[in-house]
């Protein structure tokens, strides 16, 4: 008799040991620290200059916590920014802080007044220069779509050696869009990335020519969309001024 109180007492005890255990399992799975899908938004340089470092936390902490991102964001390129679960959870206002470099040194922007389910919930963060030399954030959500391409058709007589495109609060002329030189009567396929599309500000445009020296040829308020929708641009010279036509 006592054999058989003792094995009902043993089951009885495992029973209780396999539903705690469950109840442990359930709850240790609720409370995930790993980010989900949801809980992320991307971050486009427009810029013009490199992001070195992006640090976000809660506006009471002094310190500025880990490096949201592991490589540099080079101008025109975007990265992946993810929050966890318990960060999304925390109804406080956050403070950014991005790390850039200009002419060889580094320049910090910070923004208070931050909120992750603000970010998520945009989807695209823009990040652009300013007209007084710093960086301004873009909550538009801004979802570009494709990428848009145009031919630029040398009929100047001279050579042309370098192509810029560029927004016109950029302190830099940002990436060479030529390879090779376009001589006189030759083409080249320019391209501008979806975010670069996308980007609602006024573009300049910037061309090198070799005609027995060096010199460079500035435009303002060029039309970039326009140039895409015609797919055909030529540069030419009218009265000794430097011209360009869409067709």
């Amino acid at each position: 008799m006592r054999s058989r109180l003792s094995r009902i007492f043993t089951l009885a005890l495992m029973l209780i040991m396999l539903v705690m255990s469950m109840n442990l399992t359930a709850s240790a799975s609720s409370y995930n620290y790993n980010a989900s899908s949801s809980n992320v938004f991307t971050l486009v340089n427009m810029s013009g200059n490199p992001i070195s470092e992006i640090y976000l936390r809660p506006s009471y902490n002094t310190a500025l916590g880990q490096c949201r991102i592991t490589n540099w964001i080079y101008n025109g390129n975007s990265a992946t920014i993810r929050f966890t679960n318990a960060e999304m959870r925390l109804s406080v206002d956050w403070s950014m802080r991005i790390c850039y470099t200009k002419g060889g040194r580094h320049y910090y922007s910070e923004w208070d007044n931050i909120y992750p389910s603000e970010l998520v919930s945009a989807g695209t963060i823009l990040l652009t220069s300013n007209e007084y030399g710093g960086m301004t954030l873009d909550y538009d959500g801004i979802n570009p779509e494709q990428s848009g391409t145009f031919t630029l058709l040398n009929m100047t007589g001279d050579p042309i050696t370098e192509i810029y495109f560029y927004p016109i609060n950029n302190s830099n002329w940002g990436k060479l869009r030529n390879t090779s030189w376009v001589r006189n009567g030759a083409e080249v396929n320019v391209r501008f990335t979806a975010n670069e599309l996308a980007l609602n500000t006024t573009w300049c445009m910037r061309l090198g020519f070799s005609g027995g020296r060096y010199s460079f040829v500035y435009w303002e308020d060029v039309p970039i969309n326009a140039f895409v929708d015609s797919g055909f641009v030529t540069i030419y010279i009218d009265g000794g001024t430097y011209m360009y036509e869409i067709y």
